[in-house]
């Protein structure tokens, strides 16, 4: 890799800018799952352009094959009608369910949602008649959608799930969220549900809740010799030092024994794995062989240009003893 192509990227739809991405390794294939809309003049301003869920192939993270978007917005009147957001796929039993967030133009909390779309070929989806699935609850989580003194919303999105085969064999669904507090800000937390199917879930208190964070996105959790390394990616821009810890733009790692137990900065600097700076966000993990992965990011303003808005060539990473590294 080198780092022309990690800061400039290697692909994006045609005619359409790629944000948030997550994988899905089927045979020799990978693939990409990811956030598309029109170029819009402030790139800021993609998050309500109409997002829909794009797809593409690669045999080697390098060169990919755009294939047809899988989701749009739904429409007028539904709880997805203005912006699909981030997710994850799963396979079951020969059937692939994606997990995505929602949002509706005519909320005006504009309040996030968990929906799902499922298929048997990971090619053509349909989406969930009982849609939305999953809402923020609100013992355990925040409800309130309005923006705080960071301009950062509630949150309630970014579902990432797997199935715990070495643990109590349940499918485990972590969730970018805000804990219940009197405070609106620095409460970020990982939130996480349960189920035995994919379709009914149990919420539970959150998996990680540290009072550091404004916002903990784009979770996933690895289980890799007997531990669980739980990754987000924190964007600390005009909130640094604000929360009580000096944190970076980065991917951060936090590391357990079990699925549901203690889980303790993996890293030093309150677990960062890796400094994304201003050019790069949500790297994701894809396991290579034995302690080795790849790590994929999509590009923000590589080498300081613009926003670009292409997904990054892989690197590699290594998972070892509850550390984790960027090798190359």
């Amino acid at each position: 890799m080198s780092d022309s192509e990690q800061l400039l990227g290697i692909y994006r739809p045609e005619g359409k800018i790629l944000w948030d991405s997550w994988f899905f390794k089927k045979n020799d294939e990978h693939h990409v799952f990811y956030l598309q809309a029109p170029p819009t003049e402030n790139s800021d301003d993609r998050h309500d352009a109409h997002v829909s869920i794009g797809h593409a192939v690669s045999k080697d993270l390098l060169h990919w094959n755009e294939l047809p978007t899988v989701l749009v917005p739904g429409i007028e009147n539904t709880w997805d009608s203005k912006a699909l957001w981030t997710g994850s796929v799963i396979e079951k039993d020969g059937m692939y369910f994606l997990f995505y967030t929602g949002r509706s133009v005519e909320d005006p909390l504009n309040e996030q949602k968990i929906g799902l779309a499922t298929s048997k070929d990971l090619y053509e989806w349909e989406k969930c008649g009982e849609n939305p699935i999953i809402e923020v609850d609100e013992y355990f989580y925040q409800m309130d959608f309005s923006e705080n003194k960071f301009g950062k919303p509630g949150a309630w999105r970014d579902p990432f799930v797997f199935k715990d085969d070495k643990g109590d064999g349940l499918y485990h669904m972590t969730i970018s969220a805000r804990a219940a507090s009197e405070e609106k800000t620095c409460n970020a937390c990982i939130a996480h549900a349960t189920s035995k199917d994919l379709i009914d879930w149990n919420m539970a208190a959150p998996l990680l809740s540290p009072k550091i964070f404004d916002e903990m996105e784009t979770s996933q959790i690895i289980e890799h010799d007997g531990r669980y390394y739980l990754l987000f990616s924190a964007w600390g821009k005009g909130t640094k030092d604000s929360c009580g810890a000096l944190l970076e733009n980065g991917l951060y790692c936090y590391v357990s024994s079990k699925i549901d137990g203690e889980y303790v900065p993996c890293n030093e600097q309150f677990g960062l794995v890796f400094d994304y700076g201003e050019e790069l966000y949500n790297m994701r993990l894809i396991h290579k062989e034995d302690d080795e992965f790849y790590g994929v990011s999509w590009v923000n303003h590589g080498n300081g240009e613009d926003f670009i808005g292409k997904l990054s060539a892989p690197c590699l990473v290594a998972i070892e003893d509850g550390a984790i590294r960027i090798i190359s």
